[in-house]
């Protein structure tokens, strides 16, 4: 799921904020596609039989498709896991996706693997910069807790 963060944040940065909710939007669909299923599994699947009562749909018989799919895959559902499942499924999809545009195609910012090494002068020049403020903060904050307790 971070990598779909960098990715729509690059993206983003980059002027293109179109392409990181035509992915999210693919992923959200995913999501909604896949959480009946893996929640409620095959065996008394409210989808099933909300279909059924749908008049182009009632002909194919959905609930005996559902009976079907429950003798061949056994799978009678993850409940509450099963959407967490569907969803770092979907969430997963989406950074392959992100990746894919980043890595796999010339479009979107110049990146590289190479980008993602971290620039150790960089690091130290942030906590060079960073450090006395933090333990300034730090202080103060345990300065007052001190003083209030």
């Amino acid at each position: 799921m971070f990598g779909f963060f960098v990715f729509s944040a690059l993206m983003r940065g980059y002027g293109d904020t179109r392409t990181p909710m035509a992915v999210m939007f693919i992923s959200v669909l995913l999501n909604v596609l896949l959480d009946p299923f893996f929640i409620f599994g095959f065996d008394g699947n409210p989808l099933f039989q909300w279909l059924a009562a749908v008049p182009g749909v009632a002909a194919l018989d959905p609930v005996a498709l559902e009976a079907t799919l429950l003798s061949a895959t056994g799978i009678t559902g993850f409940g509450i896991q099963g959407a967490a499942l569907a969803t770092i499924l979907s969430g997963g999809v989406a950074t392959a996706i992100g990746l894919w545009i980043l890595f796999g195609t010339g479009y979107g910012p110049n990146v590289t693997v190479g980008h993602l090494a971290p620039d150790l002068d960089f690091i130290r020049d942030i906590f060079r910069l960073g450090l006395p403020s933090c333990v300034e903060q730090t202080t103060s904050a345990l300065a007052m807790i001190t003083l209030t307790a």
